[in-house]
């Protein structure tokens, strides 16, 4: 991908998520050979995408493939960019609503990597909230009480609620209202039970709570505003390129041949209607096409939460 601010490339794993955390020797192996494959490419920096991460001890994991390598690219998981960006979506929801942040009561849902530190970033960059409900649906209760003195030390002077559960969001959670999602636990956010006016910016994978129950409520009752946390849109075109493997280039090619011809002929028995061929995408997990903007099914529940 040619963008404004450089190149990108992306490599995909021969791995499914799910088989991530059974089988780390495989996992480090072909890290290493996506690292020297990357290297050839004249990559400077790497960036661990997904549960890849989490996989990996936040990157640590991976210090030994590269200790020694001057010829190899240094790693980054990219969490720092997805974190700023969930604050970023966030102001531009609060401002959407023509809300303030101190009028809210914020909740953060998930506190793995991705939401810990967003809710650091929050507190350092931007007003703070009338009162912070802390909710991780794994067993993180000495977690959860560092958290709460982390909050205070960043300056907080409201109050911090710790949320135990290792099974539901407690009810008490739905009393937020404005809630950044940040776990893998797939719609475990009860969309019927968010109080109304609720803003909801997700950065799960997948989304923490029905997306289709989100819309329809939005339809119907127009009092929820619900965004994805993660996604960044560029100022400029960006030029894509695809190179596939001879060995599967024909078969894909050939299914996407028929797909398109069956979009044309779709769109042409709809007047008017728009199919979006032009939209991006991106090869998942296992050679899956996935669109940007929906999120991908990962099988399997990360250890730690959303990383």
């Amino acid at each position: 991908m040619d963008t404004s601010v450089g190149r990108i490339g992306v490599v995909t794993l021969p791995i499914f998520a799910g088989d991530l955390y059974s089988d780390p020797e495989r996992l480090l192996e072909l890290v290493r050979a996506g690292l020297e494959l990357t290297a050839k490419a004249g990559a400077r920096v790497v960036s661990l995408t997904g549960l890849i991460p989490s996989a990996t001890e936040y990157g640590m994991a991976t210090r030994p493939l590269v200790e020694g390598r001057s010829d190899l690219p240094s790693i980054t998981t990219g969490h720092a960019t997805t974190v700023a960006a969930v604050v970023l979506a966030t102001a531009k929801a609060l401002r959407s609503a023509g809300r303030t942040m101190e009028q809210e009561r914020l909740g953060v849902l998930g506190l793995g990597s991705i939401g810990l530190s967003t809710l650091e970033l929050i507190l350092r960059c931007l007003p703070h909230p009338n009162e912070i409900l802390l909710c991780d649906v794994y067993d993180k209760q000495e977690l959860l009480a560092e958290v709460q003195k982390r909050v205070k030390a960043l300056g907080f002077g409201g109050t911090v609620r710790v949320l135990h559960s290792k099974a539901d969001v407690p009810p008490e959670f739905y009393e937020s209202t404005l809630i950044v999602g940040a776990t893998n636990v797939p719609e475990i956010l009860d969309v019927a039970r968010v109080g109304p006016g609720t803003i909801l910016v997700d950065d799960s994978g997948p989304h923490c709570f029905n997306v289709r129950d989100a819309v329809q409520r939005f339809r119907t009752r127009e009092d929820l505003l619900f965004t994805a946390g993660g996604v960044l849109t560029s100022p400029a075109s960006i030029r894509l390129l695809r190179w596939l493997p001879r060995s599967v280039e024909g078969r894909v090619t050939g299914s996407r041949r028929k797909k398109r011809r069956r979009q044309r002929q779709n769109r042409d028995a709809v007047p008017g209607n728009e199919l979006g061929e032009r939209r991006p995408v991106l090869l998942g997990p296992g050679g899956r096409d996935e669109q940007l903007g929906t999120a991908p099914e990962r099988p399997g529940k990360s250890p730690s939460g959303r990383e």
